[in-house]
This record gives C-alpha cells, structure tokens and sequence, in this order.
C-alpha cells in the first residue's frame, strides 16, 4: 500500500497522457492507494474533476447546430467521465477487499459507489431530456 504520498504523482507532468499517468491509473485500478485515498482522492475528487468534461461537452452539444455534433459531443463526454469513473469504481471495490480497517467502511464504499452507478444513468437521461427540451 503506497498510501496518499504517491497519489498526486501523476500531475507533475505536462505532457497529457504519460507513462506516470497510465501507471497511476494502474494503481488506482487496483486499489494501492488503499481505500481511504481511492474511495476519496480517486473516485470522488477524480470524478468530481471527470464530469468537468462531460459538461462542457454537453454545453457544448447544447450550443451546436448538426445533430452529429451533438451525438459526438454526448459520446466524448460520457466516454471520458464513464470511462474514468469505471476505473475509479474498480479501484474502489478492490481497495475495499483488501480494506484490513474498520470494515463498515468498506461496506460504505462499496455500497456509496453502487448506488452512484444505479443513479447515474437516471442522472444522465434527465440531463439529456433538459437540454432536448430547452433547444
């Protein structure tokens, strides 16, 4: 378990995907950062952090004329959050198995990610059904 001191590692490089990059993602998808720091550093703060493009994309989906536009906007956006948050959850429930604490708190984790999956594609339609409605 190599703990919160090796989390953010992955933000010191400039370049946009990195060999750091993909080995953080590697880790985080199997929970070595332990469960504190991926439940809260990789799924809520990095999800918060993944749904910043999916709703500029979506804004940006809402301002655009072609209906192709529009769907490709939707799919990059629900890709990269989607895409991110699947990994993040994996890391998540991996990190609650080997969770050797206070075993509620993996209950929690595990139960706290699920629920976000069953909300999410309600969360999702109502978006779309919002932005449908108003353009």
């Amino acid at each position: 378990n190599a703990g919160c001191a090796t989390f953010p590692a992955c933000f010191r490089s400039t370049g946009f995907v990195t060999d750091e990059i993909v080995a953080w993602l590697r880790r985080l998808v199997r929970g070595e950062y332990g469960l504190a720091c991926t439940y809260w550093l990789g799924w809520w703060v990095g999800g918060g952090l993944a749904i910043v493009p999916l709703v500029l994309f979506v804004v940006a989906a809402h301002a655009i004329d072609s209906v192709v536009a529009k769907v490709l906007a939707w799919v990059c956006g629900i890709a990269i959050y989607g895409g991110y948050n699947t990994l993040a959850t994996i890391g998540v429930w991996r990190a609650a198995n080997a969770h050797a604490g206070w075993r509620v708190s993996a209950i929690w984790a595990k139960a706290n990610v699920g629920l976000a999956w069953i909300v999410f594609p309600g969360l999702l339609f109502f978006v779309l059904l919002v932005f449908t409605a108003a353009g």
